[in-house]
């Protein structure tokens, strides 16, 4: 039974879609990092990949458990995006009203990151293949966005001082041609 137990769990971020990711925020997980609080964060995430029930893995001897236990080690630790991602997000003057009246009005994000990732995508993605995409891809998706938004908005402040500073330029000359 191990052996079937260890072939079903993800050894890395990159094994987990956001179906699954979207799952796991049903679990109660301790922020505790004590031995026993870890030990029951490990047994909960292992009987949701498994679909065996968390009486069943209690039941496991700890010579049992703890194989399980260290290919699931990764998720004890937080996942780290890059900027780099195969989902093409839109750019930032791409994204319509409809799109950003979605963000606002989304209650539960973790539950709707596949609404919000197929609205700043480009392409005609179904909602199904972004829930089977890679936690990991969806994640970089938004720190994409994120980057491009920071740099958009960074350009925007920079328009409006520049401007703001060509109108205080242009009241100045008005002002000494009238004198």
């Amino acid at each position: 039974m191990n052996k079937e137990l260890l072939a079903k769990l993800p050894a890395s971020w990159n094994d987990i879609n956001l179906k699954q990711f979207q799952d796991l925020s049903t679990l109660t997980i301790s922020e505790e990092a004590d031995g026993l609080a870890s030990i029951e964060n490990s047994i909960s995430l292992i009987s949701k990949f498994t679909g065996e029930p968390v009486e069943a893995i209690e039941g496991l001897t700890m010579k049992e458990l703890n194989p399980l236990c260290q290919k699931i080690a990764f998720m004890m630790q937080p996942f780290q995006p890059f900027a780099i991602s195969s989902l093409v997000t839109k750019e930032i003057e791409e994204i319509s009203f409809d799109d950003f009246i979605l963000f606002t009005n989304t209650k539960d994000y973790l539950t709707s990151l596949h609404k919000i990732l197929k609205a700043l995508c480009k392409g005609d993605l179904t909602e199904d293949y972004i829930l089977n995409l890679s936690i990991v891809d969806c994640l970089n998706a938004f720190e994409v966005v994120k980057k491009k938004l920071k740099l958009y908005l960074s350009l925007s402040i920079k328009l409006e001082k520049m401007k703001i500073v060509k109108f205080k330029i242009l009241r100045i000359f008005k002002g000494k041609t009238r004198k």
